[in-house]
């Protein structure tokens, strides 16, 4: 007599439940909120925002691969979080987040789209903000987007006021951040750097070495010394807007040592 086989259950696998969801990790929340803070990203600056919880898994210590961050954006893209698009031509893509992305991330501010005119600018203020944090340890950065968002900046107190690209905070005191790619009228300079020792502790100046020689000159010309002594000039080189190791050759004291607040990079 035949012997029948008896045949094994098939396993039955169950759909996840959060299936087509996204499943967030920390480094997904890090990243995706520094660039909805700093209105947008290029690839290059956001391979350093995720290399920096990356681990030992990196080619370069601290810079995720170009591909796994390209990965990265293509699954929050597919999550309805961001928009990814080369806007230079011969340069990496940039990221930004959708309205999705803001709302996931509890961020209230209004939807933005990049806009070529200020690329160079932003690209160079995303740069400041990863070399403070790198070289500030506990610094926390308020950028431009959240200034607007609060009504203006800290002691608003009139539409014409002048508010900075960003601020630090260190312990107690804040710090202005300004990125300078071009000139300015020397008078209305002038009127500036007055505006923003009144209501810093310090205040560093991120400069093209267009800019950096004027910049030290108008420091140079306010009075009393006092003043002079809150502000530092940061060379600032973005040769090609591609990043370089080592882009700043000093490092502004902290405002609580006044006695080399001053102090030029």
């Amino acid at each position: 007599m035949q012997e029948v086989k008896q045949r094994e259950p098939s396993i039955v696998r169950r759909e996840r439940q959060d299936k087509g969801r996204m499943r967030w990790t920390e480094r997904d929340f890090a990243a995706l909120r520094w660039i909805g803070e700093q209105y947008a990203v290029r690839l290059d600056h956001l391979q350093r925002v995720l290399g920096r919880q990356a681990g030992e898994g990196t080619q370069e210590p601290g810079i995720l691969g170009i591909e796994t961050t390209r990965k990265l954006v293509q699954r929050w893209r597919g999550a309805g979080l961001v928009e990814h698009a080369v806007l230079e031509r011969l340069q990496p893509g940039w990221v930004w987040l959708t309205r999705r992305g803001l709302e996931q991330l509890e961020l209230e501010y209004q939807g933005w789209e990049p806009r070529m005119q200020g690329l160079r600018h932003l690209y160079a203020l995303n740069h400041a903000r990863l070399w403070v944090e790198t070289h500030q340890a506990g610094a926390i950065w308020r950028g431009e987007r959240q200034l607007r968002h609060e009504g203006g900046y800290v002691r608003r107190t009139s539409k014409a006021e002048h508010r900075p690209d960003a601020e630090v905070e260190i312990g107690a005191q804040r710090v202005a951040i300004e990125v300078e790619l071009s000139d300015k009228v020397p008078a209305r300079l002038a009127a500036i750097l007055y505006e923003l020792a009144r209501s810093y502790a310090g205040i560093w100046y991120f400069c093209s070495p267009k800019t950096q020689a004027l910049m030290q000159r108008a420091i140079a010309e306010l009075n009393p010394p006092a003043i002079r002594q809150k502000f530092s000039v940061v060379p600032l080189r973005l040769e090609g807007q591609r990043v370089r190791r080592s882009t700043v050759s000093t490092t502004p004291p902290p405002p609580e040592r006044p006695d080399e607040a001053g102090r030029e990079g």
